[in-house]
């Protein structure tokens, strides 16, 4: 079981197609199976999360940024979430793009 509230995340990886680097941080929140937050940072100059846990170790999202080209970019995601050794959160989020193109990745969080 995981919780996320006031929880700090960074990517430590991504897939090629993919906006958010190591210099994005996400804040999460949540509250029973309601999930949301925020992020920003290197090509994402403001981001927002909204989502619901779909399991006891996973949830779904849908996103959407504006990045350093001023683009306004959406998409959803399926989140894994496991755990480290010494307890942190990894989030390994399996997400797609919204657009035309429909580019799909994969990205890890961990927290931080």
């Amino acid at each position: 079981m995981f919780n996320l509230h006031y929880k700090q995340f960074k990517n430590i990886e991504n897939s090629k197609g993919g906006e958010v680097n190591h210099n994005t941080i996400f804040e999460y929140f949540q509250d029973g199976n309601e999930i949301w937050g925020k992020y920003k940072g290197g090509m994402i100059v403001e981001g927002k999360i909204e989502g619901v846990k779909t399991s006891e170790n996973g949830f779904k999202i849908s996103y959407s940024h504006i990045n350093s080209k001023g683009e306004l970019k959406t998409g959803n995601s399926n989140t894994e979430v496991s755990f480290t050794n010494d307890g942190k959160i990894i989030l390994s989020e399996f997400w797609q793009w919204t657009d035309e193109e429909n580019l799909k990745g994969k990205s890890t969080l961990i927290e931080v």
